[in-house]
């Protein structure tokens, strides 16, 4: 089933876009699948075509969002885990809030993963009013999200790891 997905400014702006294949619902979440050749949208104009297939599972309950990286032939390149609102469903389409911090970890060298993005977590926190109860959730979701790139297993069942996911952040 396809599904467009969309990702918003805190003020509700969508600046990016793209329909993926809806693999799995569960009551934790979902996992969609962006498979290369996919048309990524900036605003409203087409930003790039997808090079590599990737495989997102977002969370209704957590405040991040994981992507799953990798070759054609399945081979791991990365972890991107984006700092988010809880995702949101409705009739089609998925939507969350990026909060401008984000986690990625390179699988193809021995880098620990790494916090990125701090200068526009920073401008974000002041353009939109980040209220300190919502930094703190982000920054704690952040280190959550470097813990879970260490124990990640890449290309796990989706419905597993989905739920290994939901628990593992449960217990942080």
């Amino acid at each position: 089933m396809k599904i467009k997905v969309e990702a918003l400014k805190a003020d509700g702006y969508c600046y990016r876009n793209w329909i993926g294949d809806l693999l799995l619902t569960t009551s934790e979440g979902c996992v969609v699948d962006t498979p290369p050749g996919t048309e990524i949208y900036l605003r409203k104009e087409l930003g790039w075509i997808q090079k590599y297939p990737i495989r997102t599972f977002f969370l209704k309950e957590h405040h991040l969002n994981l992507m799953e990286v990798s070759t054609s032939a399945g081979d791991p390149l990365e972890i991107y885990i984006n700092i988010a609102s809880p995702m949101q469903m409705d009739f089609g389409l998925l939507s969350y809030i990026d909060y401008e911090l984000d986690v990625v970890h390179d699988l193809r060298d021995a880098k620990e993963p790494e916090i990125i993005d701090e200068d526009e977590f920073e401008e974000a926190k002041l353009k939109y009013g980040y209220s300190t109860e919502l930094i703190n959730t982000c920054i704690k979701a952040s280190q959550s999200a470097l813990s879970l790139t260490k124990n990640w297993i890449f290309q796990d069942d989706p419905n597993k790891a989905l739920s290994r996911m939901h628990q593992f952040l449960l217990r942080r």
